[in-house]
């Protein structure tokens, strides 16, 4: 009798585990969520169209959650360790220092044809769209153009600049990168120093600059050369243009990848993929990149992206060993 009760529960106990786990936490069949910087979710963005054809396509719910600039998701991510929820990040520019350790080795669709440039980092971090940093101006409150870093320090440019923290944005840093591009590691603070007064101001994120400039606070803002090519698509404008300065320009690469800690894997990979095929133009036109995957066709209004003759690409290792260092002379410097 003992022996029969004690089928019985047993048989019981694996029917309610089987029914509570017909799909397994790594199912692509179950939920995923997703890390991503504000803009990506934010009116300009692509999130809410890639979640949406994500869904429609694969049945897998979809949680995006915006966490801020990059670099404040990225500090969420180590801030929350273990208990992390999210199981895939998208928004990791490469000007960003970044533990590795904290992704899960991911793999490519067989469809998916990287442009040439662009690589998975350490077996993890996989590409999703890039550019090139740029200033961007609006020719129909400014027609005297600049047309290198220098020249955006002279007096007829006071107020006229918008520029973007580089603690607080991945955009930021890139700036940062690039002005160490043009003048060096000892020679980069001296612009920063002159642009502290001449600049309008110093935004938190790329999504507060980006909004200061297109209401009018000010015709020039650091962007990237795709940027012309939302307000040629959405305003019907060919007014706003990307500058092609003569002291060169640094590259942005954008990458996602699947947390070690993740709970779906298997839907974070699936998610992943979309974003790679499916979800490449959307991303493209509504991120204002170039897409990572090379047989993407994309809109005619991208011929209004420039395409700079010089470029610099960043250095991981010197972002590696150097950024921490880097940000705190600009923060000396910037505050002083």
């Amino acid at each position: 009798m003992k022996k029969s009760l004690l089928c019985v529960i047993l048989a019981i106990f694996i029917a309610f585990n089987a029914a509570g786990n017909g799909v397994s936490e790594d199912s692509p069949e179950n939920s995923v969520t997703v890390y991503c910087y504000d803009s990506f979710l934010g009116d300009w963005g692509p999130g809410a169209a890639i979640e949406k054809g994500f869904e429609e396509k694969t049945g897998i719910d979809v949680n995006l959650v915006s966490c801020g600039s990059a670099v404040e998701m990225i500090e969420k991510i180590r801030y929350e360790g273990s208990s992390c929820p999210a199981d895939l990040v998208i928004g990791i520019e490469d000007s960003m220092k970044i533990d590795f350790s904290l992704f899960e080795p991911v793999t490519l669709p067989s469809e998916v044809k990287l442009a040439s440039s662009l690589s998975i980092q350490e077996g993890v971090l996989v590409p999703f769209d890039y550019g090139v940093y740029s200033f961007v101006a609006d020719t129909t409150k400014i027609t005297d153009l600049p047309t290198c870093l220098d020249d955006l320090t002279l007096p007829q440019y006071k107020d006229q600049v918008i520029l973007i923290d580089p603690r607080t944005s991945s955009v930021g840093m890139g700036l940062l990168l690039w002005t160490i591009d043009v003048y060096g590691k000892d020679g980069y603070l001296g612009w920063w120093e002159k642009m502290r007064s001449n600049a309008l101001t110093i935004a938190d994120s790329w999504s507060s600059g980006y909004g200061l400039f297109t209401e009018g606070e000010a015709p020039l803002v650091i962007s990237y050369t795709t940027s012309p090519v939302y307000h040629v698509m959405y305003e019907d404008t060919t007014t706003i243009r990307a500058l092609e300065f003569t002291d060169g320009h640094h590259e942005c690469i954008e990458y996602a990848g699947i947390l070690k800690t993740a709970k779906h894997k298997k839907a974070a990979q699936t998610f992943l993929n979309y974003v790679l095929t499916d979800g490449q133009e959307e991303i493209a036109v509504d991120n204002s990149m170039f897409p990572a995957n090379s047989s993407t066709e994309l809109p005619d209004a991208f011929a209004y992206a420039v395409t700079p003759a010089k470029l610099f690409a960043t250095d991981r290792e010197e972002i590696a060993a150097n950024s921490d260092k880097f940000l705190a002379a600009w923060s000396e410097a910037m505050v002083k």
